[in-house]
């Protein structure tokens, strides 16, 4: 996969990326780039701050890449906001 280069790599069948590279999340958006505004960051400087790297911030921002918990929890602590404000789930 383009995370680890393993086609059978768990971490990427859980974060919902096939073999093939695509996406298979669903109705699944983020606010992160808003509350990346407020405190004036930037993809890399949050991204520092969360331990991770850009690319990551880029593919959560874009809803390409489901966070684990422990990620959301340290993206919504940094920007001083609730998981439930960062990450929207539609419900179909």
């Amino acid at each position: 996969c383009e995370f680890c280069l393993d086609n059978d790599c768990f971490r990427c069948f859980f974060a919902g990326i096939r073999p093939d590279n695509k996406v298979t999340i669903m109705g699944f958006r983020t606010r992160i780039k808003g509350f990346r505004a407020k405190f004036d960051y930037t993809q890399e400087d949050l991204a520092n701050l969360v331990k991770v790297r850009r690319e990551t911030i880029i593919y959560l921002e874009k809803g390409k890449y489901n966070p684990s918990l422990k990620l959301a929890h340290d993206i919504a602590k940094v920007l001083q906001t609730t998981i439930d404000e960062l990450f929207v789930f539609d419900d179909d």
